[in-house]
C-alpha cells in the first residue's frame, strides 16, 4: 500500500473526520467477511497508538503498514 492508498483508506475509516481512528471506527472493518470486533480493534489501537491518545493517527497507520512489509 502506498501513501496515497493509505490516506484514502484512513479517510474511509475515520468516519468523524477527526484525523484519528478510534476502536469504535475500526471495529466494523471486515476481514474474511467477518467484522473485526471491538476487543481486537482496541488491541490494535493500543499497539499502534504512538501518543497514547486512545486512537491511531496517520503516523500510527504508516507504522503498522511499514511493519507489515518487513
Amino acid at each position: 500500500m502506498d501513501a496515497m492508498e493509505c490516506q484514502q483508506w484512513f479517510a474511509a475509516v475515520d468516519r468523524d473526520r477527526s484525523g484519528s481512528i478510534t476502536p469504535q471506527e475500526l471495529q466494523n472493518l471486515s476481514f474474511g467477511g467477518r467484522p473485526l470486533g471491538y476487543q481486537i480493534a482496541l488491541k490494535l489501537v493500543k499497539v499502534f497508538d504512538r501518543d497514547r491518545s486512545g486512537s491511531i493517527g496517520t503516523c500510527g497507520i504508516l507504522l503498522a503498514l511499514s511493519r507489515r512489509r518487513r
